[in-house]
């Protein structure tokens, strides 16, 4: 059936995934956990789409069938499901998000009492279970389900104590993408700043990620520059990305993020193995000024639990994604914006430098990234179009990278090279290709 991607079930809200579905994954977790952690509750997070509180209702049913109590925390960043699952005495967690989608799509991410999501062989388990036949439990057997919104204050209590940061004099702009940092982001930085300037944190259901956050960049980039701010940061609809902006309104991506904390780290003796983890997106200038401070970069295929499953394997402290999903080993088991972004104001306070001057040092090679909406995804694996582009990659200078996506019917084309008018040829000229052979 092979319902889970990249990151977790994902697809159209009442269409591919409908309450049906949830409530089937709902119980096929349970009897997943019961077989790992059983005696504890189960904790439910979600984010701001229309769609959340029916999937939400749904999974939890699921869940409280099977026998387990079940919390729900209400609108949190997925970040504060693994956290509680990790520092609290919880069976699991599950989160009801599509992350950057549109407010039409919607997903469920599952994570373990230790607050890891779960590896594709764990769900892989959780998938086979929906189609068995156990005994459900009846009367007293039965759980519940409650709410308890308050449980986020650990979180936001947890972020504070990291970074002790005094009151900055700093103008800080917060994009919260109508989404799951909507209301605990002005929490944490009222915290540090009484300069503070939030966008896009009146979420109605169907405005998450739309013409905001970390996918689309431009209205927290002119609002930095009119209001002349030190620095923004823009979240994705579940608060595990970020995108920081610099004093000039200029974007400082995922990829320059991790560079910025390498460096910083690697000067305090605290980056372990002097490595750090990256997937096949990630941009040559990242990866050659890593090389002159000594810091290796080691890539995986696209996906935040790739970066992770080879950090945990290599014992590395540092990884994540150009998109701005950063993971923080040390601190926290998934992405997490909100922490990213206090730990750049950290670096920033402690070397008395502009996050502009930071950057600098990370040159970002010309890189297009198109994506080509497809029907039919068999057909990119088919023999024609994969020798057309094996000879395409070999015959070209740059860097070339064509895949399906994990969570939409794209087929994501990223091109990279020094010189931006190759780039931009070679670029669409693989967009025609894929659409020759794809969609047409």
């Amino acid at each position: 059936m092979a319902l889970f991607g990249t990151d977790g079930v994902r697809g159209k809200a009442n269409q591919e995934l409908t309450p049906d579905l949830a409530l089937q994954l709902g119980k096929a977790f349970a009897r997943y956990l019961k077989k790992t952690k059983f005696n504890e509750p189960v904790i439910i997070g979600k984010d701001t789409r229309i769609s959340s509180d029916m999937l939400e209702a749904a999974v939890a049913s699921g869940i409280a069938s099977e026998g387990f109590k079940v919390i729900e925390l209400g609108v949190v960043p997925t970040a504060v499901v693994s956290f509680l699952c990790k520092e609290g005495d919880f069976s699991g967690g599950v989160m009801v998000s599509a992350s950057h989608n549109p407010f039409f799509d919607n997903g469920i991410k599952f994570f373990n009492w230790q607050g890891f999501k779960l590896s594709e062989a764990e769900e892989e388990k959780v998938e086979n279970l929906m189609t068995s036949s156990l005994p459900a439990p009846t009367g007293e057997g039965i759980g519940d389900i409650r709410q308890d919104i308050k449980k986020i204050d650990i979180y936001v209590n947890w972020l504070k104590s990291l970074y002790l940061l005094p009151y900055l004099d700093l103008r800080i702009v917060l994009d919260c993408a109508n989404g799951s940092t909507s209301f605990c982001a002005p929490k944490v930085f009222s915290q540090i700043t009484k300069n503070l300037i939030i966008l896009n944190n009146t979420p109605d259901g169907t405005n998450i990620n739309l013409n905001c956050g970390s996918t689309d960049t431009k209205a927290i980039q002119q609002k930095v520059k009119e209001t002349h701010s030190q620095v923004g940061f823009a979240f994705d609809g579940d608060g595990d990305r970020v995108i920081a902006i610099d004093e000039e309104g200029a974007v400082v991506d995922g990829d320059q993020i991790i560079g910025i904390i390498a460096v910083y780290l690697k000067q305090k003796n605290q980056l372990k193995k002097d490595k750090v983890v990256t997937t096949i997106m990630s941009n040559l200038g990242l990866e050659e000024t890593l090389k002159t401070y000594k810091i290796a970069l080691i890539r995986t295929p696209v996906g935040d639990r790739n970066v992770l499953e080879l950090m945990l394997r290599e014992e590395l402290i540092l990884g994540g994604e150009q998109s701005g999903h950063i993971i923080l080993l040390e601190k926290a088991f998934t992405g997490d914006g909100l922490l990213t972004a206090l730990q750049v104001l950290e670096i920033m306070y402690q070397t008395g430098k502009t996050l502009r001057e930071l950057a600098s040092i990370f040159p970002r090679y010309p890189q297009l990234l198109i994506n080509v909406p497809i029907r039919d995804r068999q057909k990119f694996y088919s023999s024609p179009l994969q020798n057309i582009l094996e000879e395409e990659e070999r015959t070209f200078s740059g860097r070339i990278v064509v895949r399906p996506s994990g969570t939409q019917p794209l087929i994501r084309v990223m091109v990279e090279g020094k010189d931006y008018q190759i780039v931009k040829e070679k670029a669409n000229k693989l967009v025609d290709i894929i659409k020759r052979i794809c969609v047409e």
